[in-house]
């Protein structure tokens, strides 16, 4: 009889220690995991400032070609302007005085 208790004090005890190692073993599991999902989050996270930094150089980038783009189209306006000025300003000054000072 003495002999059952043990047997079965014995089954209880290495019960209890495949209990523990079974929880011990899910804590593992449950830290790796979390250990996973915070690595793939910043993995996600480096992508995604990655992507967004390609997307500002690119838009910066064309931005800047605009904007050059309009400060030669403006210039020239500009060129332009000042050769008409030039090439008409003494004609215009005589027809503005004709036609405040009549002949």
């Amino acid at each position: 009889m003495e002999n059952l208790i043990n047997r079965i004090l014995e089954i209880d005890e290495d019960a209890k220690k495949k209990l523990d190692n079974a929880y011990k073993k899910k804590s593992d599991i449950l830290c790796d995991a979390e250990k996973q999902e915070d690595q793939i989050k910043e993995d996600v996270l480096k992508r995604v400032n990655g992507r967004v930094e390609k997307v500002e150089e690119f838009e910066q980038s064309n931005a800047d070609e605009k904007l050059a783009e309009l400060a030669k189209k403006t210039a020239e306006e500009i060129s332009a302007l000042d050769n008409t000025y030039n090439e008409n300003h003494d004609k215009w000054e005589d027809e503005i005085c004709r036609n405040i000072i009549p002949s």
